[in-house]
């Protein structure tokens, strides 16, 4: 479906060159007299480069449709991960490059949204939070503690991540997936 730029709204999807992009950001821009210029900052779904791009309003945009589906991660092997749909109880692979860095964040039976266009996934959105249970912990010592003091720690998916020194092992923390960093004692 194609629409004018001046429509294009964060979160659309649209083709253009040939790739899918996500619009990250658009702003509206009139110059005296000249005509009224959208600028944008789309993303590229494949290649994650984030540029900006500036449309005029009157410009014509193909816009992608997309089905966002809540996903069950059930297990991972060494080049996929597998998610499956609890309504259609239809089971997904979706290939490690595509989940990115989330994968050290995936525990059995999480809820995942993923986007997909054509059958294919494009996007995966994490959860805001995530617990998991801290399985190794470093000793930290009572004096060493200038500053903002951390110390590293294994979760249970195997990511290392800096907590403050009153953590423990077997200890459960929230954490950011996107940010990859320590949020709260669950």
């Amino acid at each position: 479906m194609r629409i004018n730029a001046g429509n294009l709204k964060k979160g659309h999807y649209i083709s253009l060159d040939g790739d899918i992009w996500v619009a990250l950001k658009s702003d509206h821009n009139f110059r005296g007299r000249g005509a009224a210029f959208l600028k944008t900052k789309i993303k590229n779904i494949k290649t994650k480069v984030t540029v900006d791009r500036n449309f005029r309003g009157d410009d014509l945009v193909e816009v992608v449709e997309v089905d966002t589906i809540s996903l069950q991660y059930l297990y991972a092997d060494n080049q996929d991960l597998y998610f499956m749909n609890n309504q259609t109880y239809e089971q997904f692979n979706i290939d490690k490059e595509l989940v990115g860095d989330l994968t050290g964040y995936l525990k059995e039976g999480q809820t995942i949204h993923v986007t997909f266009h054509d059958g294919q996934p494009l996007t995966i959105v994490p959860p805001k939070n995530v617990v998991l249970k801290v399985t190794e912990a470093e000793v930290a010592d009572k004096g060493d503690t200038t500053g903002n003091a951390r110390k590293i720690v294994t979760l249970e998916t195997g990511v290392k991540i800096k907590v403050p020194l009153f953590i423990k092992q077997g200890e459960e923390i929230i954490v950011s997936p996107e940010t990859g960093e320590y949020v709260e004692r669950a």
